[in-house]
């Protein structure tokens, strides 16, 4: 600023000690003295706070006459201001490598007082005037993909015209590629949640899978992958811990690999004889989900049904057809737990119930049925409700109507409807007959009963045709 710098001395050459002959501080003017002639040397003892101490300057005064006449000699010293150069660059890429945009950068002296603060660029960040001693450069905010670099500290030397440098290396995020595929290996497995935390537990990153592995970049440290809903049909993996090291070397590129396997869900439908427990095959079975979508359908085998990749939820058996001499089962509910485990499902069928003859309890061919109860029942063999129903053998409206037919035509008709009517209760008779002379083995049915029924069929027969001759 054109003052003399601070501290300033001259020092006197003709004394072999170099005697000082003034000393002074720096004003905002000139500092004027008188000296007689000779041979002197300016120096700065103490430079301005900010600047650089300058060279010394020799200087000579010289005597005009032989009176007390002397010239003026104009001394100037000029002081330089301290000049520092503040880089941010990429450890990986070494010392020449471009600027690293978008770090806040601190600068303290060793009182913790703040002198300078800025926002790193694609140039290096120059400071001038910084004084003489020694600082601390903090970063506060790292670039994105750039972990926090370590304080480090800097001295401003006492240089004129030299432009001093700083450099603060930051380390890039590692890449870390996850995989997520299946136990045996394989393919990628789409549409699992995955996360990844810190060592604090707090969430660094979260994603559903995808086809491809996912890639993501982190800092050095510990973390922790966990599947937070597994793919449908997969189950929940193991959280797997992890650690990033820093990358401290130029060059060092190296990606971080982690694989997460998931095993599939694995059951087994059975369908077996309630009393045997053994498979039973032909039974037509479905599964049904919570919304009764028809998922699986299947017909019974020797072997139960083995389904992988079932998800994890609540489902319905349903029998739709039943094996051969068993009944349909009643539809059940089951569960596919959230495990690699073999989950088991049974459904027993209940064989169709046998009479103590050895015959079905509800039989498909009643013809095949033989009791005793149709044996004994009179009500089928003589139901005189039948043979005496006026109303079917005599109907006089049909007799008044005009129908084209003489009476002796309708007599005759009468008479065929009487015959056809009698050999009917004759074969009746006959085969009632029949029974009671060939009874069935074990039958404890009393034979006076069969022929009092026999009888009385006979004598109603005759008496409903006396009756109709009558009428007639």
């Amino acid at each position: 600023d054109g003052t003399i710098a601070e501290g300033g001395s001259i020092i006197d050459q003709n004394d072999d000690n170099l005697e000082v002959v003034d000393t002074w501080v720096s004003g905002e003017t000139p500092h004027r003295m008188q000296l007689p002639a000779g041979e002197y040397i300016l120096r700065e003892v103490q430079c301005v706070s900010g600047y650089t101490t300058a060279e010394e300057i020799a200087f000579t005064v010289k005597k005009l006459s032989l009176g007390d006449t002397y010239e003026v000699t104009k001394v100037e010293m000029r002081d330089s201001p301290t000049q520092i150069r503040i880089s941010k660059k990429d450890i990986t890429r070494g010392e020449g490598s471009e600027e690293i945009p978008g770090a806040v950068l601190e600068i303290h002296d060793v009182d913790g007082n703040l002198m300078e603060e800025w926002t790193s660029t694609e140039e290096p960040h120059l400071i001038t005037g910084l004084p003489i001693g020694t600082y601390t450069l903090t970063e506060k905010t790292a670039p994105d993909g750039y972990e926090v670099a370590e304080t480090i500290s800097f001295r401003v030397e006492d240089q004129g015209n030299v432009i001093q440098e700083a450099v603060m290396y930051d380390r890039p995020f590692r890449e870390v590629v996850i995989s997520k595929t299946e136990l045996t290996g394989g393919d990628e497995i789409p549409g699992a949640t995955l996360t990844i935390t810190d060592e604090d537990g707090e969430l660094v990153e979260e994603w559903i899978s995808e086809e491809e592995p996912h890639l993501v970049s982190l800092p050095s440290g510990n973390y922790v992958l966990t599947e937070k809903l597994p793919s449908p049909g997969y189950v929940t993996a193991e959280s797997i811990s992890f650690t990033i090291l820093p990358r401290e070397e130029e060059g060092d590129a190296e990606q971080e690999q982690i694989t997460m396997k998931d095993d599939v869900t694995k059951v087994t439908i059975s369908k077996t004889d309630l009393a045997t427990g053994a498979e039973l095959p032909g039974a037509e079975l479905i599964i049904r989900n919570e919304n009764q979508e028809e998922l699986y359908r299947w017909v019974s085998t020797e072997e139960p049904h083995y389904i992988e990749k079932l998800p994890v939820g609540n489902y319905t058996l349903t029998e739709l057809t039943a094996p051969t001499g068993y009944q349909v089962a009643e539809t059940i509910a089951f569960s596919v737990a959230d495990t690699g485990e073999i989950q088991s499902v049974v459904m027993k069928d209940k064989p169709e119930e046998l009479t103590p003859s050895g015959t079905k309890e509800n039989p498909e061919k009643p013809e095949e049925e033989t009791t005793p109860q149709e044996e004994t029942q009179p009500q089928e063999e003589t139901q005189p409700q039948e043979e005496t129903q006026p109303q079917e053998e005599t109907q006089p409206q049909k007799e008044t109507q005009p129908s084209g037919e003489t009476k002796k035509q309708k007599e005759t008709q009468k008479q065929k409807e009487t015959k056809k009517q009698e050999k009917k209760e004759t074969k009746k008779t006959e085969k009632n007959t029949e029974k009671l002379a060939n009874p069935k083995t074990g039958d404890s049915t009393n034979i006076r009963l069969y022929l009092f029924l026999l009888l009385l069929g006979a004598a109603a027969a005759v008496f409903a045709g006396r009756r109709y001759l009558r009428k007639r």
